[in-house]
């Protein structure tokens, strides 16, 4: 009996991935990421699907568009710990279903009552997060398609030498590892590029 044709597309997406001696990558993030509750968003940026024409590897990683936000809404900013803030992106699932589970952590200062208020907020509300690489580029960490858990702690500290301060987890499940996000980003203050984080200029 003769196979039956299942129409799929295929594209050859890889390429080689190559390293430079000399090229140097800087680790951790940025001291400041942005948040936005799920709800203010109108229209998100789209991914690039392996069956898109024109599909590469590299644009597999990034968004495309920008978020666009609901009527007065802006990005907020949560200020870090440099040394304490990471994103990390582990696979997850059995093969069809796999996905990765996105992690971000950040570890605010301050213990004040804004800190304790902000807690309260974000354990079980949906909000996404932007992190900024060193080299200046945004990861997206939430997604349209899955819930996000976000797991804030606060704690002041043992003796006169222990640590005090509010750290903030959040795991969202996605199809990409932190997609890069090069939009817009619509602050209290102006708008940065989530390319570079530069200001954009009006």
């Amino acid at each position: 009996m003769p196979e039956q044709n299942n129409n799929c597309t295929t594209q050859a997406l890889y390429d080689s991935l190559n390293y430079c001696p000399g090229q140097q990558t800087l680790p951790g993030i940025r001291r400041r990421v942005y948040f936005i509750n799920v709800a203010d968003i109108v229209k998100w940026p789209t991914k690039t699907k392996p069956t898109d024409s024109g599909a590469t590897m590299e644009g597999m990683a990034k968004l495309t568009g920008a978020f666009e936000l609901a009527s007065n809404k802006k990005w907020k900013s949560i200020d870090g710990l440099v040394a304490k803030g990471n994103v990390s992106c582990e696979p997850q699932g059995e093969v069809p279903f796999r996905t990765f589970l996105n992690t971000l952590t950040l570890t605010s200062a301050r213990t004040d009552a804004s800190a304790a208020g902000l807690c309260a907020a974000l354990l079980n509300e949906q909000y996404v997060f932007l992190a900024q690489q060193q080299d200046g580029r945004f990861r997206l960490i939430g997604s349209q398609e899955f819930d996000v858990t976000i797991n804030p702690s606060h704690t002041l500290g043992e003796g006169v030498t222990g640590e005090a301060g509010t750290t903030v987890e959040v795991q969202a499940t996605d199809t990409i590892p932190a997609p890069f996000y090069p939009g817009v980003i619509e602050l209290e203050g102006g708008k940065i590029s989530g390319e570079t984080g530069e200001v954009v200029t009006p």
